[in-house]
Parts: structure tokens; C-alpha cells; sequence
């Protein structure tokens, strides 16, 4: 069950620091799993970074300034900027960092899918014909702190601003009054449009 788990990659887009050859790369996480990662370089290398090649990866925790969580890994592929790391054995086996951050992940974008789907059914309920509604650009984005979960009907757009706690709040409760609230009256507001 455990294994099952940690091969699970999930997109989480932060940031952190490649230690290669006595050089530290910015980058950026673009996605990570249990077992390794994908992250991208800020700009091209001082070395080249080559299949095999040991290194460390640096992940900074979000509102430190300073704190980064640090793996073992080797570059199991390295072109455009973009490096595939397999994690080491010992990055591995203390895996339970590796685990919260993947389940966080999990949550976050699970709790923003039954947002929508609440919309949805709020729009339903009230018989308004939404034509889209999606968070951003589309898609959840990890690193923000603020989320619009944007709702159209018509001609008509209405925009919820959520913090990304009250989106893990109503994943783990379901009577998250509060925010059900906030979804419940921007679709009020698109019913006085129709």
C-alpha cells in the first residue's frame, strides 16, 4: 500500500535549489512522486548535468524565507533545462516528508475539483446554465495563496477569491459553511443576470 502511494506523482509547482558539481542551480518543481522528481532550471547550467550523476535537491518551504527540504537524488535525464531525479535509497527511506507533501498536494487539488462540482450543482439547483467555471487559468496553481474560481453563465462572469487554506478546509470538512456560502452567492449574483 505504501509503494502503491509513493509512485503517485503529482504536479506541485515550488521552488528550490539543484547542488551539482559545486554549483547551485535555481529551479523550479514542476512535478514529484515517492520515488523522484521533475524540476526545472532557472537557466542553462555552468555544467553540463549528465545520466548518473549524483546531486541534491533543495525544496523551499513556502513562507520561510530561508528553509529548504533537502534529497538525495541522481539525474536520471537532463534536456532544455528540464531535469528528471530519481531519488536516492536514503531519500527514500526517510520518505515521510516526500509523503505529506505528495498527500498535501493530493488534498489541495481534490479539494478544489469538489469546489467546482459544488458550483456546479448550486448552478443546477437554480437553473442557471453555467458555460464554464475553473480556478485561475484552469488549473490549480500550489505555490499561490489565493485562488479565483471563476463562473460564467451568458455574457455574464462572476469571480470567487478563496485562499487556498479555505480549499483544504472544505476538502476536510464537508459543512465548510463559510465558503460554501461564497460559492453559493456569486451564483445568486449570475441568477440576476438571467
Amino acid at each position: 500500500m505504501r509503494e502503491k502511494r509513493r509512485s503517485l506523482r503529482v504536479n506541485y509547482l515550488g521552488t528550490g535549489k539543484l547542488h551539482h558539481d559545486e554549483f547551485k542551480h535555481n529551479c523550479r518543481l514542476e512535478n514529484i512522486s515517492g520515488n523522484g522528481a521533475l524540476v526545472r532550471l532557472i537557466r542553462e547550467p555552468d555544467s553540463p548535468l549528465n545520466p548518473g550523476d549524483g546531486c541534491t535537491f533543495m525544496l523551499h518551504q513556502e513562507g520561510k524565507k530561508q528553509l529548504y527540504h533537502e534529497f538525495a537524488a541522481r539525474i536520471v535525464r537532463f534536456e532544455s533545462e528540464v531535469a528528471a531525479l530519481e531519488f536516492t535509497e536514503s531519500a527514500i527511506e526517510s520518505g515521510d516528508l516526500l509523503d505529506t507533501l505528495i498527500r498535501q498536494e493530493l488534498h489541495f487539488t481534490n479539494g478544489g475539483k469538489k469546489l467546482i462540482d459544488l458550483g456546479w450543482k448550486f448552478a443546477k439547483r437554480k437553473g442557471i446554465g453555467l458555460k464554464v467555471m475553473y480556478f485561475d487559468n484552469g488549473e490549480l496553481i500550489p505555490e499561490r495563496e489565493m485562488h479565483t474560481l471563476r463562473l460564467s453563465a451568458g455574457e455574464h462572469s462572476i469571480k470567487v477569491h478563496l485562499h487556498r487554506g479555505e480549499i483544504e478546509a472544505f476538502y476536510a470538512r464537508k459543512d465548510s459553511e463559510q465558503t460554501r456560502e461564497k460559492i453559493f452567492h456569486a451564483i445568486e449574483r449570475l441568477s440576476n443576470f438571467e
